[in-house]
């Protein structure tokens, strides 16, 4: 039974995470804010299916867009923690590119996505908010990048990402690594789905040991980003987590 009272303060943080992710990364997270576990979402396919940058993408501190076949109690818990979600209703599928509709990098005032597969509510946010899409050849925008709003970089295994947003004034930290992220049912998995971003931008938490790259690893400590990870244990790829405040 869940607790329906409004949960949290003005400073917490708040986590939705894949309930299949290793329970090292959900203590990391709670050491941050509390936690709410996504459940698989019935329209995509079972590695993919608990993936929270599949089928939520965040406008706000408090507000996101979540695709049909988001749990009820999910978003119960969502309301519980006064994030508003907006439910689209457009369905997802299991194959690609039917598949990421929603998994759109928002980075400042720009959207990097494949376009033609974007869903059209988050299209409609991007034009009431002022907000300008960067089209690129990659769908799973979200799964292979994360952005830092206080230092304005975009950290990407993506060749087309990372020449985009070069193109765009921001700086870049490349991620050379991917085939070597853990993704269960797929060859390799993306850096964005291994980590999240703390709100302020200023920390990284990584599902796994990031020090095992010592480049990458020195490139994003010489920002002045606090790092935290899991020591010796592979990245792996849980679709990331979403981070609320």
């Amino acid at each position: 039974m869940l607790n329906l009272n409004i949960k949290g303060g003005d400073k917490m943080s708040v986590f939705v995470v894949s309930e299949h992710a290793d329970n090292k990364f959900i203590q990391l997270l709670k050491t941050i804010g509390d936690v709410i576990l996504l459940s698989e979402n019935k329209f995509l396919n079972k590695q993919e299916s608990c993936h929270p940058d599949m089928q939520i993408f965040k406008t706000a501190t408090d507000q996101c867009i979540t695709a049909p076949g988001v749990s009820e109690n999910v978003l119960k818990e969502l309301n519980c923690y006064k994030i508003q979600a907006l439910t689209s209703d457009e369905e997802l599928s299991p194959a690609y590119p039917e598949n990421v509709k929603f998994n759109v990098l928002k980075a400042g005032k720009h959207l990097f996505h494949n376009t033609k597969y974007t869903s059209s509510h988050i299209k409609s946010y991007a034009l009431k908010n002022n907000l300008n899409f960067i089209d690129v050849k990659q769908g799973y925008c979200a799964c292979s990048s994360l952005y830092i709003p206080f230092c304005n970089l975009i950290i990407s295994g993506d060749n087309g990402i990372i020449n985009a947003a070069k193109a765009n004034n921001y700086s870049v930290c490349i991620f050379e690594y991917s085939n070597e992220i853990i993704l269960k049912g797929y060859d390799h998995g993306f850096i964005g789905g291994c980590a999240v971003v703390i709100e302020n931008g200023k920390q990284i938490l990584f599902n796994g040991d990031v020090s095992m790259y010592p480049d990458f690893y020195e490139a994003l400590l010489s920002y002045g980003i606090k790092v935290s990870f899991i020591k010796d244990k592979p990245l792996e790829d849980v679709g990331g987590a979403i981070c609320f405040k």
